[in-house]
Parts: C-alpha cells; sequence; structure tokens
C-alpha cells in the first residue's frame, strides 16, 4: 500500500508526461514544439489579442520563466510567443534562451526544418556560381545540414575555392512533423494546372520558386503533369519531385503541390495514342536507356514530365521531347 501511495505521489509531482512529450532541458522541462525560455530583466506588461480583438495583459515578475512556443522575425523585429498566448517584442528586457535544434527534433517522429527568418533568405553556394536560395518556410531537410556537436545544424559548402561552415541560428528554424499519406516513389498526376513551389503553403507566404540569386518565377505543372512522391506531406501540401529527371542538376530542392491538386495513380494512366512527328531519340524513364523512334510510329500517350511527354512503346515507358509528338 505505502508503495502504491508513494508511486501515485511521485506521478503527480513529475506529471503525466510520457517520454516523447517532455524532457529536461537546462534544468527545466521542455514540451513539444518549445522553442526556448524567456525571462525578464524587470517587471513587464505582456499582452494577447483575443478571438474579439480585445487584448488581455499580464504582469511578469522580474525573473519569471516563460516557456516560448514559436519566434517571429519580420520587418527587422523578433516578437515571442509565450505561454497561454502572450507575445512580447525582443528588447534589453527580455533574456532569450534557444533550445538546441537537436533537443527540439527529438519530440517529432520525422521532423521537417522549416526556414522560419522573413527578414533574410539564406543563400548557399550550389554550382557553375548559382545558389540555392531558401526564403520563408523553405524546406531545408535536402540541404545537406547535420548536427553538430552542439545540436545544431551546420553544413560546409564551397564557395570560390574555399570551404565555407554554415550553422543555422537555432531561432531561424521552425519544425514540423511530416505527414505520411504515400510512399516515397509514387506516381502522382497533376489534376489540373497547378503552382508549384519551394515551400509548403503557411498563411498565404508561400513564395514561387527561386532558382538563382535575382531570377524569380512562378512554376506551373500542367494538367497530366506525372511527378514522384517524396513520402510525405507538409500541412496540405505534397513534397514531390519530377518523374524523371532528364537533368539532374535542374532541382536540387524538394518542391510542394498542393495536396487538391494531385492524385497517386498506381501507374500512367493512358491519354490516347499520339504520333511520333520525326524521328527522335527516347529515354527509359526508369534507368535512361535509349532507343530511336521513327516518325510516324503510334505510341501511349500517358503525360507530362518537365519537357518531355511520357509515353508507352514497345510495352515499356519513356521520354521524349514533348515538341516531338502530337496527337495526329
Amino acid at each position: 500500500m505505502k508503495k502504491w501511495l508513494a508511486a501515485c505521489c511521485l506521478l503527480f509531482l513529475i506529471g503525466w508526461h510520457s517520454e516523447a512529450d517532455a524532457a529536461v532541458w537546462d534544468g527545466a522541462e521542455i514540451v513539444k514544439g518549445q522553442t526556448g525560455k524567456i525571462t525578464f530583466s524587470k517587471d513587464v506588461k505582456v499582452y494577447k489579442k483575443n478571438a474579439n480583438g480585445q487584448f488581455d495583459s499580464l504582469i511578469v515578475k522580474k525573473g519569471q520563466y516563460f516557456r516560448v512556443y514559436n519566434i517571429e522575425k519580420y520587418n527587422n523585429q523578433t516578437y515571442y510567443w509565450m505561454s497561454s498566448g502572450y507575445r512580447v517584442q525582443a528588447t534589453n528586457l527580455t533574456q532569450f534562451k534557444a533550445i538546441p535544434l537537436e533537443t527540439r527534433a527529438q519530440f517529432y517522429k520525422d521532423p521537417a526544418h522549416l526556414w522560419a527568418n522573413q527578414n533574410m533568405v539564406m543563400q548557399l553556394p550550389s554550382f557553375n556560381e548559382f545558389y540555392l536560395v531558401y526564403s520563408y518556410y523553405s524546406y531545408l531537410n535536402d540541404a545537406g545540414f547535420t548536427f553538430n556537436e552542439a545540436g545544431q545544424l551546420e553544413t560546409t559548402v564551397r564557395e570560390g575555392n574555399r570551404n565555407v561552415k554554415v550553422t543555422l541560428d537555432p531561432t531561424d528554424v521552425f519544425i514540423a512533423e511530416k505527414g505520411k499519406e504515400t510512399v516515397e516513389g509514387d506516381i502522382m498526376e497533376v489534376k489540373q494546372d497547378t503552382p508549384v513551389y519551394w515551400q509548403p503553403y503557411k498563411s498565404g507566404t508561400t513564395r514561387p520558386i527561386r532558382l538563382e540569386l535575382g531570377y524569380t518565377f512562378t512554376k506551373q505543372f500542367p494538367k497530366h503533369t506525372l511527378v514522384r512522391s517524396q513520402g510525405f506531406k507538409i500541412g496540405d501540401y505534397h513534397a514531390v519531385n519530377v518523374y524523371s529527371h532528364m537533368d539532374t542538376t535542374k532541382y536540387l530542392q524538394t518542391l510542394f503541390v498542393k495536396a487538391s491538386d494531385v492524385q497517386v495513380v498506381s501507374k500512367p494512366t493512358p491519354k490516347g495514342t499520339w504520333y511520333v512527328q520525326e524521328t527522335t531519340e527516347a529515354v527509359l524513364a526508369e534507368n535512361s536507356i535509349k532507343t530511336i523512334i521513327g516518325e510516324g510510329t503510334a505510341v501511349t500517350y500517358y503525360g507530362i514530365s518537365e519537357d518531355y511527354a511520357v509515353i508507352g512503346y514497345e510495352s515499356d515507358i519513356w521520354l521524349i521531347p514533348h515538341d516531338k509528338i502530337a496527337p495526329n
């Protein structure tokens, strides 16, 4: 009986959190979604906005500790979202301590790292003097970062004739759980013309694709475009890449399309018989074996993959330049 009472008292003291829900860091309990903790150097009044548009205020005492769940950086300012919906601007009165990213990521089964700083974009040297540009909410998992000994994301890039180490500020990274509705490699077909992004959508802030510095455009996937699932989604957006890489350096970042605009297909579905307009080279979709298809040859048309048509020819699926075939 005494052992049972002791166990109950222990549970009451530590709470009902499972290992996945809470941990201890810097002498305090932290929970999933928490980015850090904040204290104040003097008594201050903080505010939160209610659903009815009215504001509530709270007097926070000097040295009082609050969890921070979100950090906003925009208009060259930083704001901390505290417990219970209170928000405070970073000033010389705020003392914020960030939880290492690796510690935050341990709360997630399959974490997605997203760029959270609206005050700046991150530019990583890529190839041939090109840069990969990561703007607000860009997906960072495919950028080559790994956790260093301090638990922060770090990578080394080649800039000119030297190696440059890039370490991310943990307050510039938001973590989300990846959704699992598809299997990596699943074929998906675009149901209607749809824009494609570097970022999963969030609060109307999705930016069009930026391939290099100073060059921005909105990329569209036409109806019947075939893509391959990356095996996860973030929010309402599926992570995808092109159906078959004819130019392997064209897309180095994961692409995102709205879930309602694509559907999984077990295999490409025929869209009719098309005809090769002039003798041209075709590439086998799965392994890049090449063949020549003669002018006037009838093929099964399945859809689009960038500048290529996806076709059926002699029981295999091939890619052929789209301008080399037509429905008649």
